[in-house]
């Protein structure tokens, strides 16, 4: 072959690795990501939000308040 047509080859090759290393890194970004989607709503389920805390706090406010007066 000539030179010309080996850094020809030789660049195909390293573009097709290139290529195979970020299909192989995309992938691993979205199993990457679903675990901690799957993690974070997991959390979500199982955490109280902090709007309904301050709703109770409130209410209790109010009812002392009420009983003051």
């Amino acid at each position: 072959m000539s030179r010309k047509a080996e850094k020809m080859e030789e660049s195909r090759k390293r573009k097709d690795t290139l290529k195979d290393e970020i299909k192989r890194i995309g992938e691993e970004s979205i199993d990457f990501f679903s675990v901690m989607k799957k993690e974070i709503d997991e959390l979500k389920r199982s955490h109280i939000p902090a709007d309904e805390g301050n709703k109770t706090n409130e209410n209790d406010k109010e009812k002392k308040v009420k009983k003051t007066k």
